[in-house]
């Protein structure tokens, strides 16, 4: 939980409606925003790289890319995508889809739970978020493996501070994994500019894990040399970068949304506030004024009143 925010992991929206019945009612009073990660093959990320091509049309091409994958029509996806800043002769970036089906079982999950769903996105995403949040000073090109229960880990790896690759992999055992992670490195690292590392992190359940992570670290050749990029701040660019990615987009307000929006009312309510005492006091001030000025007026001065309009007639 972190403030006002529940974050659900789940594979399926069953075992999200599973999780939420194990809710204690004090868990769902102190807090009123839900996020979902999805883990699993119902919810696919990946890198793409375009020509130069409007929004929509570039929309269009990942979406197709999405049904192909997820063997569903276009119009049966919900995708949501990032560009990296640093390209510029193309568009390049991060995108992650699922059915739109699968988007409508999540939130009605949420129905009569009192929780409003403000995000949904795919636990790998969110993995690598977490970790940028907790570290810092990371190093330029990186890779993070953190492992999720027993046969589950994710793969992120950070380029250049923004080229990434994300990856879920389930192994039935560590040689299946460690071929699948090695080869994965491989892969990026030979579309790259850099073709080293210069770190390799492991967080999660990392227990019983002492053997695969002892292979990877010394299979994986690191680059030892130094290097500083005065103002380049990885963790903070691609925490941005891959917190903006919310398959609710077009259906829910975000939390920075909300939060601006509720500082707003808040100033709103001040201001009106601050009126309204104004108004009152000024209310006040003129009554004052209306009974000093009643006062003023004596029985004799009423009775001359009264014999000038008798004589007048």
């Amino acid at each position: 939980m972190e403030h006002d925010l529940i974050i659900f992991r789940a594979r399926s929206p069953q075992e999200l409606k599973e999780r939420l019945i194990l809710l204690s009612e004090d868990q769902k009073a102190a807090a009123r925003l839900a996020e979902v990660r999805v883990c699993g093959s119902s919810i696919l990320v990946r890198q793409f790289e375009f020509p130069i091509m409007p929004s929509a049309m570039l929309k269009q091409a990942l979406r197709l890319e999405a049904a192909e994958t997820l063997s569903l029509l276009p119009e049966e996806i919900e995708i949501d995508y990032r560009l990296f800043n640093s390209v510029t002769d193309k568009k390049a970036g991060l995108f992650t889809a699922i059915s739109s089906k699968a988007v409508q079982e999540y939130l009605a999950c949420f129905e009569g739970t009192g929780l409003i769903p403000v995000r949904i996105t795919a636990n790998s995403i969110a993995v690598a978020q977490d970790f940028l949040t907790q570290q810092k000073n990371l190093k330029n090109n990186f890779c993070l493996l953190h492992f999720t229960g027993k046969n589950v880990v994710n793969l992120a790896m950070f380029i250049g501070s923004e080229y990434l690759l994300l990856r879920e992999i389930e192994y039935d055992s560590f040689t299946d994994a460690q071929q699948e992670i090695i080869d994965s490195l491989k892969y990026l690292l030979g579309r790259s500019a850099y073709k080293q590392l210069d770190a390799l992190y492991f967080s999660g359940d990392t227990s019983g894990k002492s053997e695969l992570i002892g292979i990877l670290q010394s299979t994986v050749e690191l680059n030892t040399q130094e290097k500083t990029e005065p103002g380049l701040k990885p963790e903070e660019l691609m925490f941005s970068f891959l917190s903006g990615i919310n398959l609710l987009k077009r259906m829910a307000i975000s939390l920075n949304t909300r939060n601006r929006i509720l500082a707003w009312t808040n100033t709103s309510l001040i201001i009106c506030a601050g009126l309204s005492i104004a108004l009152l006091i000024n209310m006040l001030i003129t009554q004052n004024r209306i009974r000093s000025i009643s006062s003023s007026f004596s029985m004799q001065d009423y009775e001359y009143a009264r014999k000038l309009q008798q004589s007048l007639k």
